[in-house]
């Protein structure tokens, strides 16, 4: 059985201030990297990992970098793993979009059919991630791996293993600089072992970042386990 380390990037300044993010460069804060710090200790000591893989974008680079220094090892880029263009809303205030943008409100109620990377939908997305896991799973049978990514895509992985309709995803917390734990079964079952683990939570300021836009939890649309949309 493969056990596969879902890890967010740590905080970013857009982060703290309740910002969309998409696929522009936004470096790590000073407590991100604190933040990613912990993260790093506590996987050294959940060490070995057959391959560490990332998201493209640079917040997730820093953090598998990171990562990967800590475990003396190297790490590879994985597209599939990347955050949403969300095009039209990046650099935008996440409470403003809330008020002022309708489709915004339909992404935060139904995420699945909303177009946020071009012609490419969250449900699309999450698809291609299920499927470059499913690999990575093949590839290193038995072993433990760490994907560092994002946190609508951690969660619709975590949602394709688990059962959980991808309009449900807002009942799935994924904190920045935390990790998530699944054992992967072929063909594309899982079971769920670890959620939401931020190792530097006790540490963190007072003043945490501005809540990040998650989907409302309505449960419709099944989605399970092994049967991802292609």
């Amino acid at each position: 059985m493969t056990r596969l380390y879902l890890v967010r990037h740590g905080r970013t300044a857009a982060n703290e201030a309740g910002r969309v993010m998409g696929h522009e460069p936004e470096p790590l804060s000073e407590a991100g990297r604190r933040d990613v710090a912990a993260l790093a200790g506590w996987l050294v000591a959940e060490a070995p990992f057959a391959a560490i893989v990332t998201s493209q974008m640079e917040r997730a680079r820093e953090t598998a970098e990171k990562i990967a220094n800590a475990l003396g090892q190297e790490y590879a880029f994985e597209p599939a793993l990347n955050e949403p263009a969300f095009d039209g809303w990046v650099g935008k205030s996440i409470d403003l979009l809330r008020r002022e943008d309708a489709r915004f409100r339909r992404y935060i109620q139904d995420p699945t059919d909303v177009l946020v990377d071009g012609e490419l939908t969250l449900r699309s997305l999450v698809a291609r991630a299920v499927r470059a896991v499913h690999r990575l799973a093949r590839e290193h049978e038995e072993r433990a791996l760490i994907a560092v990514s994002h946190g609508d895509i951690i969660r619709g992985i975590i949602a394709s293993y688990v059962g959980i309709a991808l309009d449900g995803l807002g009942r799935l917390a994924v904190d920045t600089a935390s990790a998530s734990v699944i054992e992967l079964a072929p063909p594309g079952s899982g079971r769920l072992v670890l959620l939401n683990w931020v190792p530097a939570a006790p540490h963190r300021e007072a003043s945490r970042a501005t809540p990040e836009f998650r989907a409302a939890p309505a449960l419709t649309l099944p989605f399970p386990p092994g049967n991802e949309p292609r």
